[in-house]
């Protein structure tokens, strides 16, 4: 495999980024609770899944999308499953073609159902650029740019916390 280029620059910022998030987040939901109305409730744990994904995706994302080995990546992941019943991070890094889409699909279809609980924010830009990130995952499989992918489910994210 191809000796890949690392913007730190850009690992560092997006890492304090999806750190402030999840304080926010936290802080959001230390107020909810079983009787907290719906969609504050349901859209906070919603949140809760897409903050868990970014954070990781995060740190095995790389600048461009190497879809040639997503699917020898994803062979690597059940074949460490099935051998040692464990994944962890190294493990994540070194399949991270396929385990960096993984995270970030997590996050989309997360945002996706968030912004079906939320019919005001549901006809803006971002919701409209969480479906066509869906849409392209149905025809291609694989985001063109997940750095891209990473920053735009991120500001979904924070729109989303913002109305709850």
């Amino acid at each position: 495999m191809p000796q890949r280029a690392i913007d730190r620059k850009w690992l560092v910022d997006s890492r304090s980024d999806i750190q402030k998030f999840l304080f926010d987040l936290y802080a959001v939901c230390k107020t909810v609770n079983h009787e907290t109305a719906q969609p504050r409730r349901d859209v906070s744990q919603l949140l809760v899944g897409v903050g868990i994904s970014l954070w990781r995706a995060v740190f095995i994302i790389d600048p461009v999308s190497q879809s040639r080995y997503v699917h020898k990546d994803a062979v690597k992941v059940l074949q460490k499953l099935i051998d040692d019943n464990t994944f962890l991070y190294g493990n994540e890094k070194e399949t991270k073609d396929w385990t960096a889409g993984y995270y970030t699909n997590n996050a989309y279809f997360r945002l996706s159902l968030a912004y079906e609980y939320l019919p005001g924010l549901s006809g803006g830009k971002l919701a409209k650029t969480v479906r066509n990130f869906i849409s392209q995952q149905r025809k291609s499989g694989s985001p063109k740019n997940l750095k891209k992918s990473w920053e735009d489910a991120y500001t979904a994210a924070r729109e989303i916390l913002k109305s709850i």
